[in-house]
């Protein structure tokens, strides 16, 4: 959950060479491919779905591979960065 999903769909476009695979940067936007997504949603006019549960961040790291690439991200209040994919994440 974010409140700027076009900054963080630019970055993980940028930096991983990731897609949008659905969705847009107003409320909703899945990012990747049908190997794997991230569900980005705009915390401020969507909330979860089908629960209906308050949309809030959360800090998360998380390790992948896409075009033959292998990519850590650490997101922690509204920052993504990339973190060098051979430390422990």
């Amino acid at each position: 959950a974010t409140d700027d999903i076009e900054s963080k769909f630019q970055f993980l476009n940028k930096k991983c060479e990731l897609s949008v695979f659905d969705g847009n940067f107003e409320k909703f936007c899945a990012i990747g491919d049908d190997e794997g997504l991230l569900i980005t949603i705009n915390c401020t006019l969507k909330n979860w779905f089908p629960t209906g549960d308050k949309a809030y961040n959360s800090a998360f790291k998380i390790q992948f591979i896409t075009n033959d690439k292998e990519y850590s991200l650490e997101y922690s209040g509204e920052n993504l960065r990339l973190l060098d994919p051979f430390s422990n994440v």
